[in-house]
Parts: C-alpha cells; structure tokens; sequence
C-alpha cells in the first residue's frame, strides 16, 4: 500500500471516484495547493518508491469507445507507459493461460497503480484543470492599450505558480506565458509551432484571420527561405544602409521645419522615413513607390480605410513587386531585390512567389517598428524632466546603448503577435500545455522579469546589452532586427541634434492592446507653447 501522506494533507490514500467503473480512466499525479486552483504540481516518483509527497491520485474520466462485447471484462484495464525491458506484444496462442491453471484474484485497480508507480520514474509536471466550456477566462490584454506602461497584472502572474489561461478578444483560448524563462523556451524550443496556427482559430485581437509568410513557417520550410534571406541581407548591406537612413531622416525633418513650428511625429517623420528606407533597401524607383506609399498609408493607426480597399492595395503592392523581380532578372543592380534574386543555397533559390511575400513581410515590418518605436523612444525621453534626453544630447555616444535599452523597455509588439502551438505535451513554467493547446508570449511581460533583469522597470543605458525579447528569439528572430536598431539610432539622432528643444504637445494613444504606441504625436521645436 502508498504511504501515509504527509501532516496537513487533504487526502491521505489515492481514491477513485464511483463512476470509475463506467468508463475509460485516465489519470495524473497531483499536488494540491490552497492558493492555486489553476495548477497542481506534481512530486518526482523515483524507482521503487513512492514519494511521501503523493498527496492525491486525481482521475479523469474519458468517453469509453469500447465495443460492447468487452463489458462484462469491465471495460479497458488500466495501463500506464510500456516499461523498458518488457514488451507489449499480444500473446501468441500457446502462451495464453491454461484454462487448468487456476486464477488468481484480480488485485484492486489502485495496487496495480502503486505497482507500476514503483517501477518507473516519472518528471515533474504540473497538471492544470483545464476549464469547462461554461467557465469564464480572464480576458486579455488586462487594458485597452492606451500608452506603453506594463500592466501590473503582470508582476503578479510572474510571482505565482504556472501559467494563466486567458482568452483574447478572437480565437480559442490560449496559455498565458509572462516570465522570461518561459518565454524564450516557447520561442526557442521547436516542441512550439507557429506554423500550427495557419488555419486554425488562433489567439487575436483582430478579426482577420488570415495568416501567410516566413513568420508562419516552421522547419524545414522556414530554415530553407531564412538561409536564402540572410545571405541576401548581408552585414555589409544592412550596415551600408546607415548613411542613406541618416539623410532620409534629415530630409524629413528639414521638409517638416520649412512647413511649420511643429509636426505629427508619426504621419510626417515616421512614416515617410519607414517608406522611404524599405524602397532605398530593396532598389524600388521613385516612380514605382506609389503603391508602397499608398499600402503604408492603409496601414497607418487609425485610417479608415476599408477591408476591400486595403486588399485592393495590396495587390497594387504585389503588382509592383512582381514588374520589380522581372527587372532585376533582366538587369542586376547592388540592391536588396537583386541580392534576394540571386542568393543560393547549393541549387536552390526563391521563387517569385516567395520573393513577393518576403518583401511584403519586410514593409509590413519595417513600417510597425519605426512608426511605433520612435513616437514611443520621444515620449519616454522628453517625459518629466527630459533628463534622459538631455543625457542623449550630452552623449550621443550612448545612442545604441539607450536604444537597445528602449527597445526592452517599450515592446511594442504585445503578446497577441507571439502565439505558439505545443507540437507534444510540454511543461512549461510549472504547467503541462497539452498537445494542441496555443500559448500566447507576453514580451513586454518577459522584459520586466526581475529573475532576469535587473530593477527591470528602471531605463538604465548602461545595462549590459543584449537578453531582451523584443525582436523574438531562436528560429524566428527577426532577421532584420539590426536594420530596426539603425533606424531608431538615426531617426533619434537627427531629431537630439536639429531640434534639441524638441517637445511633446498632444498625443492619442491607439486603442489596440498588441501594438502599443501613438495614433498621433504632435511635437514642436520649442519649448514654448505654439
């Protein structure tokens, strides 16, 4: 028989409950704790012995699938996982029992399970109670959005045990994941899939649904057309676009001077600038950027534009990408498009199919990170005092320190972009996430993890760089994440050294909880009022 459970346990023997009988039974080691209805964890079971941990054998009951001519056997007996050195071959027939030998009495279910309990080692796992389809998740995000703040719900999921299932504002529900640790096993761990979510009723917070490109591939397919991409996107390219940013940003704010005593942040500097850059990197002409203006226009929070007229943009952006390829067939330039063109891996190359989807990847990239990051960067450094942007003026050196250090503080990407699918059962953080089951990484959460930064919610630039979540990690780090660090570094330094009195006059806030920033930044060059 087990042992006694220990002093202050609410069940001292594993029970089965009387509808056992009926049905298939499956069962999980379980810890009961007091504060925690979500998550139970479960003891390590070691050879020969049962840990005096047990506290509980909790059975779950299954749709039987039986055929009726097993009853009277009382239906499946209970199994657990083959144990090494047996087998699990049927019987042949002249090893069946002899209808001479006599047979013993069946032992009670729970002795066969305390048998196999002590001949094999089980791992620490933690099995959640999943909810009923009648009770209500806790709905995420925690806000509406509005500024860059995390939310202190947060440090409170960090603090407790195992994960918060949550359900956003489409799909099914999904596993909330907010400490660092957690975050990079799901982002790192090829157990996790996103190509899982193609097809399904994945986490969101908008309605759309559909889902396309290299941020939806797994291996081999997503390996395959990364390779090709990096070796387009050499170091020596992305580092070569550093003066051509500079002068983009400069001109952009020169046209903004001329105009007036001020500008909107995001529609006159941002905006152009992520354009721009996309169409200077890829060698798009002057005379085709209409159609990646008119789609980044489309984009912008807050338009108006309708689900017709955005596809309709699209497919202007499409067009205009498939007349680019068929040029830089016919004539290679030292550009972007020609690179991508040309890059090999052994025999294999992209196609024009997967050449217009990565550079509209690109756009629909680069766009979100400089029209959120860099309204974001100038509210957080002009803030109070503007100490910190005093400091940056002081000491433009600091610029790359104090931009990766922004980039940790401010993720604008929230947990909506950042759904996972468990290929296989998987412990995480103290919670088995079933086969199937969707996780949803909360980064700003992860970036303000103590176990991993320091006084996380302190902007410190002379934190060691590096570690932060924001650009993802493993298999879908962005690729252009160095690209995203230029054009902040640059888009910030021409603001801090041509219009140093630079001040935040009104500002809206987008109500979409998954990408945090501005709808509208009005600055002025002045301190004083306009």
């Amino acid at each position: 028989m087990p042992p006694a459970a220990p002093e202050g346990s609410t069940s001292a023997q594993p029970r089965l409950p009387p509808e056992a009988s009926n049905g298939r039974l499956s069962f999980a080691l379980i810890r009961p704790q007091p504060d925690s209805r979500e998550n139970r964890v479960s003891p390590v079971i070691r050879s020969s012995l049962i840990s005096e941990r047990v506290e509980v054998v909790r059975w779950r009951r299954r749709s039987c699938t039986c055929s009726p001519t097993r009853s009277s056997r009382g239906c499946h007996q209970l199994r657990g996982p083959p144990v090494p050195g047996r087998t699990g071959a049927p019987r042949t027939q002249a090893a069946r029992r002899s209808p001479h030998r006599p047979v013993p009495a069946r032992r009670p279910v729970r002795s066969a399970l305390h048998d196999w309990l002590t001949e094999v080692q089980l791992p620490m796992t933690t099995v959640p109670d999943l909810p009923d389809a009648t009770e209500a998740l806790e709905h995420f995000p925690f806000d509406d959005g509005r500024g860059i703040e995390v939310h202190e719900r947060f440090r409170e999921l960090r603090e407790r045990a195992g994960l918060l299932r949550v359900r956003l504002d489409y799909g099914e529900p999904t596993w909330l994941v907010t400490r660092y640790a957690d975050a990079r096993l799901v982002l790192g761990d090829p157990r996790f899939s996103r190509a899982m979510s193609v097809g399904r009723d994945f986490p969101r917070q908008e309605e759309a649904t559909e889902l396309a490109g290299l941020i939806t591939m797994d291996a081999p397919e997503h390996t395959r057309l990364r390779t090709l991409l990096v070796k387009a996107l050499s170091k020596s390219r992305i580092d070569a676009q550093r003066p051509t940013v500079h002068a983009t940003a400069d001109a952009l704010l020169s046209s903004a001077m001329d105009a007036g005593p001020g500008m909107d942040i995001v529609v006159d500097y941002a905006q152009q600038m992520s354009v721009l850059s996309i169409c200077d990197l890829l060698g798009v002409p002057a005379s085709d950027r209409e159609a990646f203006e008119s789609t980044s226009a489309a984009l912008l929070p807050g338009s108006a534009i309708g689900a017709e007229d955005m596809m309709r943009r699209f497919g202007e952006l499409r067009a205009c990408t498939e007349r680019l390829i068929a040029e830089r067939r016919a004539r290679p330039r030292d550009d972007l498009m020609s690179a991508m063109i040309q890059a090999r891996d052994e025999e294999d190359r992209l196609t024009d199919a997967e050449l217009i989807e990565l550079v509209v990847s690109m756009l629909l990239a680069r766009f979100e990170a400089i029209i959120t990051q860099i309204p974001n960067c100038v509210y957080v450094l002009t803030r109070g005092d503007r100490a910190l942007w005093n400091r940056l003026r002081a000491n433009p050196a600091e610029l790359p320190a104090a931009v990766e250090e922004l980039l940790r503080n401010n993720a604008s990407a929230g947990a909506g972009l950042f759904v996972r699918y468990a290929r296989e059962d998987v412990n995480v953080g103290g919670t088995l996430v079933r086969a199937g089951e969707a996780l949803t990484i909360a980064v700003e959460s992860a970036n303000h993890d103590p176990a991993r930064f320091e006084d996380p919610d302190a902007i410190d630039f002379t934190r060691p760089p590096g570690g932060h979540l924001t650009f993802g990690y493993g298999a879908h780090y962005c690729v252009g994440a160095q690209l995203g660090r230029i054009d902040l570094q640059e888009g910030l330094r021409v603001l801090l050294t041509r219009a140093p009195e630079l001040t935040v006059r009104d500002l809206t806030w987008r109500v979409r909880p998954h990408i945090r920033g501005p709808v509208a930044m009005r600055v002025t060059w002045q301190g004083d009022p306009e």
